[in-house]
């Protein structure tokens, strides 16, 4: 489940962006296996930064993230160099109520590989979607069972990752929400 949290989390590891800056606080994920297309709701992007000349790097990013949709809009895409899905579109959300920007990622993969990939399989015993829960991760689900430690989804897999938040050690680091930054650089 640990790769699953990196994938969901850092918003650039979709797309090859080595070292990606940008995380989010929590992560709603819908997966529909009929249709076999994933939604990826990333709430709350922020970073961690030591000086405010670290953020250009993040903006940078931003900027890669904000022109994704134009460059690669229908071409085949590399997942971490193994699973390959088809991409469907990627967009920035200014969340002006809670001063946040969300992000929403949509794709459409080729095969249940992409999903045993993220530690989700399918059990034929129990004719469900299965994946392991893990404490740290404080998954949610309003159409998941919850039975030990592993959820079953008989249709749609639909779920919330709210990791316990840690901070670094280091003083001089600090969370940084993207907000303000995406208000001065977004289209």
């Amino acid at each position: 489940m640990i790769e699953i949290r990196i994938i969901f989390f850092i918003l650039g590891t979709f797309f090859g962006i080595d070292n990606s800056n940008i995380l989010s606080e929590s992560v709603q994920v819908e997966i529909d296996p009929e249709s076999k297309t994933v939604i990826v709701y990333h709430k709350g992007l922020y970073t961690f930064i030591k000086d405010e000349e670290e953020i250009i790097i993040v903006l940078q990013e931003l900027e890669i993230l904000r022109n994704l949709n134009q460059v690669i809009h229908t071409e085949e895409i590399q997942s971490n160099g193994q699973d390959t899905y088809d991409w469907i579109e990627l967009e920035l959300m200014s969340n002006k109520d809670d001063e946040k920007l969300d992000a929403k990622l949509q794709l459409k993969y080729k095969d249940d590989e992409f999903l045993e990939s993220m530690g989700i399989s399918y059990s034929v015993k129990d004719k469900a979607y299965t994946m392991i829960n893990f404490e740290s991760d404080n998954i949610q689900s309003s159409v998941g069972e919850l039975n030990g430690n592993r959820w079953y989804f008989k249709e749609k897999l639909i779920f919330t990752i709210e990791p316990f938040e840690i901070e670094p050690n280091i003083e001089v680091v600090k969370k940084e929400n993207l907000f303000q930054y995406w208000e001065k650089v977004k289209p």
